[in-house]
């Protein structure tokens, strides 16, 4: 399915909506729930999915995979993230676009991945200051101890 989008520019580009299942997905890619199919003829997990927020219209995105062909980690919509298996990553229809730039617009309600990038540098820092603060904090009570103990002795 072809249509024309409009991009940051202003400029009318020419975009193609392909229709795959959770499994293709790449790490970090962005995609829409079409629909959740019902391949093993059971219900029940077509609506556990329903009940995880797995519903038509809503923004998935796979966090991780595992190897060996193990569950894959995915974020559906902005907060919720989930373990799913891969014959039920399967079931999962979804649509997305050809140009992966496309596929990062700003109303997915998804974290990009350099947001996730900062989040991780971010805690990395805070870490690091942390750690200097209880060593400034340690030496001072240190010096501060020895003091008392020549004045003591």
């Amino acid at each position: 399915m072809s249509f024309i989008d409009v991009d940051k520019l202003g400029l009318k580009i020419a975009s193609e909506i392909i229709q795959m299942n959770v499994a293709d997905l790449e790490v970090g890619q962005i995609a829409t729930v079409d629909r959740v199919i019902n391949t093993d003829g059971e219900q029940g997990i077509v609506q556990r999915l329903a009940a995880m927020g797995v519903v038509s219209d809503k923004s998935v995105q796979v966090l991780r995979k595992a190897r060996f062909n193990g569950p894959l980690h995915i974020r559906v919509g902005a907060t919720t993230e989930i373990a799913i298996r891969p014959h039920e990553a399967e079931m999962i229809v979804i649509k997305t676009y050809r140009n992966d730039e496309i596929n990062l617009y700003e109303g997915s309600q998804m974290i990009p991945k350099s947001v996730i990038e900062l989040m991780e540098q971010v805690k990395t820092i805070s870490l690091l200051i942390l750690i200097s603060i209880i060593l400034l904090v340690t030496a001072y009570f240190g010096q501060t101890i020895y003091k008392v103990w020549i004045v003591k002795y």
